[in-house]
């Protein structure tokens, strides 16, 4: 149903299609950012052999993976030739504040990757459609997707909901349309009368959303000036009637004397900028994306003290750290973080890890591997393993002394390969092993209580740990049944136990300078079943593995022993991946490959 609004002859007055907002001053322009940046940048589509394409996202600040928000994913504007993600930080930001998962997201196009505009539309499907995809790792409501964008960049999210002929993977079973759409200036029509004709004319029916309107598409919301040189008003009420003919919901504000791209505070200034948050917002409530009243001009106030105070060398970086041109993939080994971009689970309640100012707080160093030290906020890093029925999992804890964790992304790999949905510790390790079992305990807990949501099998979820890793997974194994902290909420009344146990030169098994297992291993109660390798010429840690298998076994446990003549302490260059896995068949772990 189309909602007529009538003209209230008032500054912020909302009209339809067929009146306009009055004249309006916009009030001081700032940049386009507001001195924002991303909280995470990843990956999404590789179009081509060379180029990458990335998600920007934005968190609402009390996020946590294992929530189901809406979103909103914000294509840049440009006409296609250029543009960038960064157009939307400022209003990916506010979305965020309001709960929201906010993208800004990037599409190939004419200037850096000779993209024509289809490329483009097929490029925002597939944003649309991975965030669907991943609705659960990003902490996504998959029902709630919104799409939005400037100019081109409304189109293309008008295209990817209407013009569902443009589709680069026409067989996924994801459905790539948004359930919902925030346009400004879009040029969404691109007949012989519209905006690039000459650039889609072998393919404009396919391309122009006007002409591809029919029943059943995504409640609009547009955005227009009334002297915008791209979409006359004419067009707009012609969009406007056939949306109505349709049944949709679309609603349309026209700005009296404002050009094409007057949405940008850069361009169209602060007051604009806060009623275009305003009418966005109140849309979205409707829609039942948001909930309760808006606070965007105290939210502006607040983001535009921010940016003042933001120094004009750290406005710079901010503008250059986004790539702007897709990357290309270079043949250069470069270390690389396994963990960035991933979903992450915090562990403990922000008042047990120093507050907000730690949220989240640790360092990644990299000293010819990738370091995580002084971890102020333990959480957990999802990667999953993507099979149709429910997959088993492990906790996977690093080592590095219980000083730092060095990750081993060959593990991750092997095991997501092999259907393992794998979630990678980063505890505590400042020499406390306390602390480290706490969140050990933890983690396993918070695993099992979120198991339907992260498809996984909670009677299928071991542990992996590699060196002090491998020490701090076996004390796990038996001691599951003594709590290490007090209970905090639902999730501690999950067992921590573990149904089985990889190590891999696993450390501090031994009395030092002895054959003598630690007191701390009893080798008494219910434990798992073990899988251990090491390497002979470990000549530290070697013996431990040895030491704690026989003890295990003295006792009747399950476990299976690999030692390789090379490889050191690292097992550099050693293939335990094939026996472990036909182990794991035999314990009956459900693994498969992932198709």
């Amino acid at each position: 149903m189309i909602k007529q609004l009538l003209m209230i002859c008032t500054l912020f007055a909302s009209v339809s299609a067929f009146g306009q907002v009055p004249k309006m001053g916009g009030g001081k322009k700032y940049d386009w950012t507001l001195g924002y940046e991303p909280d995470k940048i990843i990956e999404f589509y590789t179009p081509l052999p060379d180029v990458d394409l990335k998600l920007h996202l934005f968190f609402p600040e009390d996020y946590q993976v294992t929530d189901k928000r809406p979103c909103i994913i914000f294509f840049f504007g440009g006409s296609w030739v250029g543009g960038d993600p960064d157009q939307f930080y400022g209003f990916s930001k506010y979305m965020a504040s309001r709960g929201m998962v906010a993208i800004s997201a990037q599409y190939r196009n004419k200037k850096y990757n000779k993209a024509i505009p289809r490329d483009c539309v097929e490029d925002g499907r597939e944003a649309v459609r991975y965030v669907r995809q991943h609705a659960v790792e990003l902490g996504v409501d998959p029902d709630r997707i919104a799409a939005g964008g400037g100019s081109a960049g409304g189109h293309v999210a008008a295209a990817v909901a209407m013009c569902t002929n443009l589709d680069a993977n026409p067989d996924s079973p994801v459905s790539s349309i948004p359930n919902a759409l925030v346009l400004f200036n879009p040029v969404y029509n691109n007949g012989s009368e519209g905006f690039g004709y000459k650039q889609v004319k072998d393919y404009w029916e396919d391309i122009s959303p006007f002409h591809n309107i029919r029943e059943g598409q995504p409640p609009t919301v547009s955005f227009f000036g009334s002297k915008d040189k791209h979409t006359s008003v004419s067009q707009i009420n012609a969009f406007q009637a056939a949306m109505e003919k349709a049944g949709n919901v679309s609603v349309s504000h026209i700005y009296e004397d404002q050009g094409h791209g007057f949405f940008h505070i850069s361009k169209g200034g602060r007051n604009l900028f806060e009623d275009l948050l305003i009418k966005s917002d109140a849309f979205l409530v409707e829609q039942k994306f948001l909930s309760g009243e808006n606070r965007a001009k105290e939210w502006t106030a607040m983001a535009i003290e921010h940016y003042e105070n933001t120094s004009l060398a750290q406005r710079k970086t901010a503008k250059k750290k986004p790539t702007k041109k897709p990357t290309k993939k270079s043949a250069k080994k470069e270390l690389v973080d396994v963990s960035e971009g991933r979903p992450v689970v915090r562990l403990w309640p922000l008042e047990q890890v120093g507050g907000p100012a730690n949220r989240l707080k640790h360092e990644v160093t990299r000293r010819g591997t990738i370091r995580y030290e002084n971890v102020k906020d333990p959480h957990l890093v999802l990667f999953s393993a993507q099979r149709a029925e429910p997959n088993p999992a492990v906790v996977y804890c690093p080592g590095g002394a219980y000083q730092h964790q060095t990750p081993k992304p060959e593990i991750i790999e092997w095991l997501n390969e092999c259907g393992v949905t794998v979630f990678m510790l980063k505890y505590r390790a400042s020499g406390d092993r306390e602390a480290a079992f706490e969140d050990v305990q933890r983690a396993m807990r918070l695993v099992r209580q979120n198991a339907k949501q992260w498809n996984i099998d909670p009677n299928q979820l071991g542990v992996v740990g590699s060196s002090a890793g491998g020490h701090l997974v076996l004390r796990l194994s038996q001691h599951h049944n003594q709590r290490a902290y007090p209970e905090i909420d639902d999730a501690d009344q999950q067992s921590c136990e573990p149904d089985f146990v990889i190590t891999g030169s696993a450390a501090y098994l031994c009395e030092k300078g002895t054959q003598e297992i630690v007191e701390e291993f009893p080798m008494s109660g219910k434990i798992a079943p073990t899988f251990m390798v090491y390497a002979l010429n470990d000549k530290r840690h070697g013996h431990n593995s040895v030491v704690y298998e026989k003890a295990l076994r003295a006792v009747g446990g399950t476990t299976e022993i690999m030692a390789s003549e090379t490889g050191g302490h690292p097992l550099k260059g050693v293939n335990w991946f094939t026996p472990c896995e036909e182990w794991l068949k035999a314990q009956g772990i459900k693994i498969s490959p992932v198709k």
